[in-house]
């Protein structure tokens, strides 16, 4: 179970008070059982300092408020602490087993009372960091407590838990952290570029889910370095060590570009008979320029196009849909580049998560990535969690085109807790959360530094106060500090106040063990087959079919390009575990299909009145845009031999003749095929049944041929049997 539901299932334990019990040492009334909730609920509004130090004040402020339905008196609050934690297993079993641990108490605060329900008193309970009584390095569990008076005597009614890190002056060495931000959606758009929803128009608002994603990754560029001391004796909170800002790179899938893009004009909802305006333009135009404005300071890393499930389209030996891969991350440098103004960094790709293909590295190295941004379950899972963390670099298999790849394994418990709300007590103790695993793994190898890579889930959902708190503490709590991912893809990548590493000098790469095998979400070919064909009816058409006359290249690439990105669309990894991949498949066989169907011929009945004639059929272009094509006559028996027109050229929403002279080897009735095929020789569509129509054929100049050869053959029979004759009677005479 990830840390994240821990603390979920942490936050419904501690809330009951029922669950709740106290050391013998520290005697404390337990709640009424006629109490079924925790009445006091306490709002944490900041705790501080993050990083405490020797001689440092410490103080939680907030809230607490009446939730109950009666009024409580003699309101107290406490801090009680915990025994000190050095292991990662230990913090993360203390989300769950956290009661049994807290022995000591802290300083206490009584509040104004009675407190009626409903009505809520602000706090500030102050102590110094020298009244925790903090020992060795590690984290320690904090809880603050709610004591009151229902009318039964002193109870505990209502506890937040929480963390408090701990170094005091010990050296310890900075972990270098790098952010990759998703910025990544469901395909939304039709090959026609209707959308199905509008669903992404709430998506992109400021409180939508790419907008809260969006504002926490700005809010980290801006360093928040906290108040400075104020003077007031001991009870002051003192500011941070380092404040620093944060570069984060942002992933983006090209495809939620073009679809915001899209909106940011009127546009449409819906079915083909049944659609209505799209309510999203403006949220749309504010996105755009909000993340143009964000991406101009940082890096951005580009997905190939609607980040299709890599490891489904390379999994097979010589797979047909590995060149599908490697066009869509060139659509997706191209949307980029064209979307946002910015060139994407390209030694880094981050495949979908699980299990990754040699082939499908070799086929995203195609774009200059050597680093490939993995997830834990790319390798095989250890027995046990290494202690201490390993870092990200990874070895990888070697790639089949000779570069020398490199793993960077995502952090996935830190990942989650980065995006807040994985508790039910706010965003600052969410972020604190953050803060504890961040020191653990510090505290577990104080002098060894090391590298990790942070990328919360790519449609991960994000509590943006915490979120955007915890990114600023990548640069401002002493033991850590912010790196560029593009700096850890080159193993150039040093904290400010360090020299930057010898050029050339190595950087550490661990071994995770081999690659994983399970296959737990792919899409399946089943779903890639269907969606192959079209693929190849596609290429084909913009390819061998549609005009290449220079007068027509414009408007051929932006069909093209249109398709291509349907294509794309279709092998999303975002289909994988949705069973409206089917519609999107399906869209995408029906436009090919109406494509197809626009190119028609028709046929009709010749009368060959001699052995040689010419046979003709109508060709018709009910596309957008001409055709250069050939028609292909011949039958199934051998009354012609197969012949062919020269490239015919058809105008949009037209129709030409095309005729072929033939020699025909028998007389009478028969049926011969006029097939389209393109520049290339071959018919088309080369997958399904090519585009034809039938010609009925009566020929009658083979019958006077015949009638010929038997009068003459009957002429030489007389003349032969007139010589016989005229030889007897000489005899005889």
């Amino acid at each position: 179970m990830r840390p994240a539901r821990l603390l979920v299932a942490a936050a419904l334990l501690l809330s009951a008070p029922s669950a709740l019990t106290t050391a013998a040492a520290d005697p404390t009334p337990t709640p009424s059982a006629a109490v079924p909730e925790a009445p006091l609920q306490i709002s944490v509004k900041d705790l501080r300092p993050r990083a405490p130090r020797p001689g440092d004040a410490f103080e939680v402020t907030g809230t607490v408020t009446n939730t109950g339905g009666t009024t409580v008196s003699r309101i107290t609050l406490r801090l009680r602490l915990g025994d000190r934690i050095d292991s990662r297993n230990g913090l993360h079993e203390a989300d769950t087993d956290r009661p049994i641990t807290l022995k000591r108490a802290g300083t206490k605060l009584d509040l104004p009372d009675p407190l009626a329900p409903g009505a809520h008193v602000r706090f500030d309970l102050r102590t110094t960091v020298a009244a925790l009584e903090l020992g060795g390095s590690g984290v320690y569990p904090l809880d603050i407590e709610a004591l009151g008076d229902l009318g039964s005597g002193t109870e505990r009614l209502g506890l937040v838990p929480t963390w408090v890190p701990w170094f005091g002056s010990n050296p310890v060495r900075k972990t270098r952290v790098a952010v990759l931000w998703p910025l990544v959606d469901t395909p939304r758009q039709s090959v026609d570029g209707r959308f199905r929803d509008d669903d992404l128009a709430s998506s992109v608002q400021p409180d939508g889910r790419l907008g809260r994603l969006l504002r926490a990754g700005t809010a980290a560029a801006v360093p928040e370095c906290g108040p400075a001391a104020n003077g007031k004796g001991l009870l002051v909170t003192l500011a941070p060590v380092r404040c620093e800002s944060v570069p984060v790179t942002y992933a983006v899938d090209p495809d939620l570009l073009n679809a915001v893009g899209t909106m940011t004009n009127p546009y449409r909802v819906g079915t083909v008979n049944d659609t209505k305006p799209g309510g999203g333009t403006n949220a749309a135009k504010a996105f755009m320029s909000d993340l143009t404005t964000a991406v101009a300071s940082t890096d951005v890393l580009a997905l190939p196009y609607a980040d299709p499930d890599v490891t489904a389209l390379t999994s097979r030996r010589g797979s047909p849909f590995a060149g599908d891969l490697s066009r869509a991350s060139l659509l997706g440098v191209d949307e980029v580049r064209q979307r946002l103004g910015v060139r994407p960094i390209s030694a880094v790709a981050w495949p979908p998560v699980g299990r990754i293909t040699t082939a499908g590295l070799d086929a995203l190295s195609l774009t200059g990535a050597t680093s490939y941004v993995l997830d834990a379950s790319a390798y095989g899972q250890p027995d046990s969690e290494p202690d201490p963390t390993p870092g990200a670099r990874s070895l990888l298999p070697a790639s089949s085109i000779g570069a020398t790849p490199t793993g960077l394994v995502v952090e996935d418990t830190l990942s989650a807790l980065l995006t807040g709300g994985v508790s039910s007590y706010g965003a600052r103790i969410d972020e604190q959360r953050f803060v504890a695993e961040t020191a653990i793994i510090a505290a577990q190898s104080p002098r060894l530094q090391r590298t990790f890579v942070l990328a919360p889930e790519r449609h991960a959902e994000v509590l943006p106060g915490a979120a955007a708190a915890a990114l600023r503490d990548l640069g401002r709590l002493p033991w850590l500090c912010p790196v560029r991912l593009a700096e850890v893809a080159a193993g150039t990548e040093h904290c400010s106040d360090e020299d930057p590493a010898p050029a050339g000098a190595p950087a550490v790469v661990g071994d995770r063990g081999p690659l994983s095998q399970d296959r737990p979400s792919e899409l399946p070919d089943t779903y890639l087959n269907p969606i192959g064909r079209d693929r190849d009816i596609a290429e084909q058409l913009t390819s061998e079919v549609l005009t290449d006359a220079v007068s027509s290249r414009a408007v051929v690439a932006r069909m093209t390009g249109e398709l291509r990105r349907s294509i794309a669309r279709a092998e999303s990894s975002a289909w994988r575990d949705d069973p409206a991949r089917e519609q999107q498949a399906a869209l995408l066989h029906r436009h090919m299909s109406d494509l197809v169907n626009r190119v028609t011929v028709r046929g009709g009945q010749v009368l060959l009145t001699s052995s040689s004639g010419r046979l003709q059929a109508s060709l018709e272009n009910r596309l957008d845009v001409p055709i250069r094509v050939r028609l292909r006559f011949g039958d199934n028996g051998a009354a012609i031999d197969p012949v062919s027109t020269g490239i015919i050229e058809v105008p949009p929403r037209n129709a030409v003749p095309a005729a072929v002279s033939v020699t025909t080897h028998k007389s009478g009735q028969f049926l011969v095929k006029a097939i389209v095929v393109d520049r290339a020789g071959e018919p088309f569509p080369r997958r399904g049944e090519a585009r034809s129509a039938s010609i009925t054929v009566r020929s009658t100049g083979y019958g006077r041929l015949a009638i010929a050869v038997t009068l003459g053959g009957a002429g030489v029979l007389f003349l032969t049997a007139g010589v016989r004759i005229a030889r007897r009677a000489r005899s005889r005479s």
